[in-house]
C-alpha cells in the first residue's frame, strides 16, 4: 500500500510582500517534496492561497505531486476558474453553519495532514489562519510558518 506525505496551508488574506513570500515558499515545499512530500492541500480563498498555487503549479512541473484544491462553498465547484485544472475536495460541510465553513475545513485539513506550512502574524487576533495554525501545533503536527 502507497501512502502519501500530506501538507496543508494557511495564511492571511492578505499578503504585503508577495515576491519574498512566494519565494520562501518556493524553497521550504521543494525541500519537503525531496523529503518524501507528494501530496498538498490548499484553500482558495486569499493573498496567501494563490501564492501557494503558483509555486505548486511551478513545482509540478518538475515534480511528481497531487494537488488539492479545498472548497468550502459548493457552489464554487460549478464556476469556471483556473482551480478546475486540479483536483478538488470537499470536507462534509452540508450541515456546517456556512459562517463556520472555513474554520470546520481547516481542522479536517490538519487532521489529514503530516505538516503544516502557513503565514501566519502571531500577534493577530481574530484570525482564522492563526487558529488552523494553533490547532496544528495541538495537534502536535509540524508546523512552519513563514511569517
Amino acid at each position: 500500500m502507497e501512502t502519501h506525505k500530506i501538507c496543508s496551508f494557511f495564511g492571511h488574506r492578505l499578503v504585503f510582500e508577495c515576491n519574498r513570500v512566494g519565494e520562501k515558499l518556493e524553497r521550504v515545499i521543494e525541500e519537503k517534496i525531496k523529503q518524501g512530500y507528494d501530496t498538498f492541500l490548499v484553500g482558495r480563498h486569499g493573498d496567501f492561497d494563490k501564492i501557494v498555487l503558483s509555486v505548486l503549479f511551478q513545482l509540478r512541473k518538475l515534480y511528481d505531486i497531487n494537488i488539492k484544491i479545498v472548497y468550502t462553498n459548493l457552489n464554487h465547484l460549478t464556476q469556471k476558474n483556473f482551480y478546475l485544472e486540479f483536483e478538488t475536495l470537499v470536507y462534509p460541510i452540508e450541515e456546517v453553519y456556512f459562517k463556520n465553513r472555513i474554520s470546520f475545513t481547516n481542522k479536517c485539513m490538519v487532521d489529514d495532514s503530516d505538516l503544516i506550512i502557513c503565514y501566519v502574524d502571531k500577534n493577530r487576533t481574530g484570525s482564522g489562519a492563526k487558529r488552523a495554525m494553533n490547532y496544528a501545533i495541538k495537534k502536535q503536527k509540524e508546523v512552519i510558518n513563514l511569517f
